[in-house]
């Protein structure tokens, strides 16, 4: 029998040469499991902020990565593993999450294809009030293409790929045809031809009438 020196009781100690009772030390260790719970807790909250008092990025320990979860590099997040592509390498997740890895690959092509940096894209885009260009419309799934002359090289402006493909992809830039085209929808061949609009059948306004 001996004093435990953290409760001053007179008490059997279980293990040679500790200085606490087999209570005291119980109690001691699931304080001690408490304080680094909360202390886990607290760095994963930093981490999640993204940010340290000095304004850099927090360097985070692997224990403290939740279960089925992985940090993203670029926006600094934990999140699913199911979220992260797949290396076509060993098939261990991508440092960027689909979200991520997918807004990467398009700087990168504007970068590498056209020289435009992503605000250069982003001021061209504001310039427009974000629409196409031509017919004037939002995106809805895809970005704005970016248009350039074919044999200069110079960038024109961002339209969406149907004004892009099909319409100057179809004139072949050329603007005398698209002026012909313009002028053809207002004055076509058959109102000279014919004298009386000519129409098909089942689409004159007597039969929409009747309909």
């Amino acid at each position: 029998m001996q004093a435990c020196q953290r409760c001053g009781g007179q008490k059997e100690f279980g293990t040679r040469g500790s200085r606490f009772c087999t209570e005291c030390r119980r109690l001691h260790g699931d304080t001690v499991q408490q304080l680094e719970q909360e202390r886990s807790r607290r760095r994963q909250q930093r981490v999640l902020e993204g940010k340290l008092a000095d304004g850099k990025r927090i360097k985070y320990r692997s224990k403290d990565v939740p279960d089925g979860q992985k940090w993203c590099a670029r926006c600094q997040e934990f999140r699913p593993v199911t979220s992260f592509p797949l290396r076509k390498e060993g098939g261990k997740p991508a440092a960027y999450c689909k979200p991520c890895q997918r807004f990467y690959n398009t700087e990168r092509r504007i970068k590498l294809v056209f020289g435009l940096t992503w605000d250069e894209y982003e001021l061209l885009l504001a310039c427009q009030d974000g629409k196409c260009a031509i017919c004037g419309g939002r995106p809805r799934r895809h970005m704005l293409a970016v248009d350039h002359d074919h044999k200069t090289g110079e960038i024109r402006g961002l339209l969406c790929s149907r004004c892009n493909h099909k319409l100057l992809g179809s004139a072949n830039d050329d603007p005398a045809r698209l002026r012909r085209a313009a002028d053809y929808l207002e004055e076509f061949a058959a109102r000279e031809v014919f004298g009386d609009p000519k129409y098909v059948p089942g689409t004159a306004p007597s039969d929409r009438e009747v309909a």
